[in-house]
């Protein structure tokens, strides 16, 4: 997991804003909670990059590709993590959303 935070260091997360800290710290929590739950390691990566491409609410600015990331964390992180920022309407989503133990790609 510490070459994802260092890659995530090498782009700046810890560098942006992200209510009382910094988005690094807040997708670490993220992961860690996945894991606390027992997660499969798929989807405590994508925890990790959940906000990689900004969300409906915030966008970061950055210049990152879908396969640059998936070249780094694999499709199906990758997948789930994209799945994540590009839902819309939260509010409602999160009311009907249910994860699979495993997301096939």
């Amino acid at each position: 997991m510490q070459d994802y935070i260092n890659y995530m260091i090498d782009i700046g997360f810890d560098k942006i804003p992200h209510r009382d800290s910094n988005l690094l710290a807040h997708s670490i929590s993220v992961s860690e909670m996945l894991q606390s739950y027992d997660r499969p390691i798929e989807e405590q990566v994508a925890g990790l990059f959940h906000s990689i491409y900004g969300t409906e609410y915030q966008m970061y600015g950055t210049k990152i590709t879908r396969e640059e990331i998936q070249s780094i964390i694999g499709k199906e992180s990758e997948h789930i993590a994209n799945l994540f920022c590009t839902l819309e309407d939260r509010a409602v989503s999160y009311t009907h959303l249910t994860l699979p133990t495993i997301c096939s790609v």
